[in-house]
């Protein structure tokens, strides 16, 4: 082999390494930069407003409709349409339900991570019977994560009154609620009774007045 033939040699194999040398660069730049954004999407992420809507039991067998913020940040022009509307729902749904449709008529301005925004929704039970109703209805939210932002996220969720109305839990006697609940079908039987003696001296009343009026006739 020559002088000629061994620097040429020489001179492709420095071009092949450097090419080798290059192709490497390269990979390990497009997987750093693959990493940078998997950390900064997980970062923004973590960081990102939440916003989550859900029925909770609260005190006195009351259901409350509860919207939060579960994450860190302000979340910005928060929207919330449910559908069917409340309105086209039966008993408390019903009732109760235009509060909520009201106070989401517009958009609401902001709300700081963590915050919660909550409205009673009906009653799990009065006695024995169930009045918050059982239709289930789909809540969507959109909302944004900067003040200029309107539909940066959308959520959806699917709420079931009846997986509330079925809770069970052990209380004592003694819990004020449960003296609550007991005074308050209490009255309403009271009340009921009432209305019962009611109709019975109305009723009296009226056969009272027939037999005066056929003795007068008499």
């Amino acid at each position: 082999m020559t002088s000629d033939q061994v620097t040429a040699l020489a001179t492709s194999v420095g071009a092949f390494a450097a090419l080798v040398t290059a192709l490497i660069a390269w990979r390990a730049a497009t997987i750093a930069l693959r990493q940078l954004k998997a950390s900064s999407d997980e970062s923004r992420e973590r960081s990102r407003p939440m916003i989550g809507v859900d029925l909770r039991p609260s005190r006195f067998a009351n259901t409350d409709f509860v919207v939060s913020n579960f994450g860190p940040s302000p979340a910005y022009n928060v929207r919330v349409s449910i559908e069917p509307p409340f309105e086209q729902m039966t008993g408390d749904l019903r009732d109760f339900g235009s509060y909520i449709t009201r106070r989401y008529e517009q958009p609401v301005p902001t709300m700081m991570g963590g915050s919660e925004l909550s409205n009673l929704i009906g009653s799990l039970s009065l006695g024995d019977q169930p009045q918050i109703g059982s239709e289930r209805f789909t809540v969507t939210v959109i909302y944004g994560d900067k003040p200029d932002r309107t539909d940066t996220y959308t959520n959806t969720y699917v709420l079931d009154p009846a997986v509330v109305a079925m809770e069970t839990k052990a209380t004592s006697s003694r819990d004020p609620e449960v003296s609550l609940v007991k005074l308050a079908k209490a009255m309403s039987d009271v009340s009921a009774e009432l209305r019962r003696s009611r109709v019975i001296a109305d009723l009296h009343r009226l056969g009272t007045t027939t037999v005066s009026a056929n003795d007068g006739q008499n």
